[in-house]
């Protein structure tokens, strides 16, 4: 992927670590390009990286894990498919870190 080919776009959108999200937009998908699952196994193990469970969760926002990026597929980029994966990327956050944290298995 060249620089033409692609636009990056930072949102005011935080995620767990504090940093804005930030979304990549090249042909016909929108993706985190995997920085949401680097995150994991960068400072966690990534047990709970069940892609099956993922998909169900990111599919409410037409979103699913392809290898380790969270995509949205879509013929324009727009606000909605922007958000679409900001919420994706939160949700996962969720059920990764917060959901043990609330059951106390941390």
């Amino acid at each position: 992927m060249t620089k033409e080919d692609y636009t990056l776009i930072t949102t005011d959108a935080l995620d767990m670590l504090h940093d804005n999200i930030e979304v990549v937009c090249y042909g016909n998908k929108i993706t985190d390009e995997g920085y949401t699952h680097y995150n994991l196994i960068v400072g966690e193990d990534d047990d709970r990286w069940d892609i099956e469970k993922l998909n169900k969760l990111i599919s409410t926002y037409g979103c699913e894990i392809v290898g380790d990026e969270i995509i949205y597929k879509s013929s324009v980029v727009s606000q909605q498919a922007v958000v679409a994966v900001v919420q994706a990327i939160t949700a996962i956050e969720t059920y990764l870190y917060f959901i043990p944290k609330l059951e106390g298995k941390e």
